[in-house]
């Protein structure tokens, strides 16, 4: 009898495993920041760059 996934061969195709690893706190304050800041300018431009979305409107919206 065989079972589903219970031969070697199977095995050997399955993908490897990944893990995570620790970093610092220095490390996670830079990532922190630079994930936020790359947020925040993706936000702006989309802003700026809706066709849809009055200038007043806009500038609303950028005010906040």
């Amino acid at each position: 009898i065989k079972y589903a996934g219970a031969d070697t061969d199977s095995m050997l195709e399955s993908p490897p495993h990944t893990f995570c690893r620790q970093i610092s706190k220095q490390e996670f304050e830079e990532q922190r920041v630079t994930g936020s800041q790359g947020a925040i300018v993706e936000l702006l431009e989309g802003i700026i760059h809706d066709k849809a979305m009055s200038i007043k409107d806009k500038k609303k919206k950028l005010k906040q």
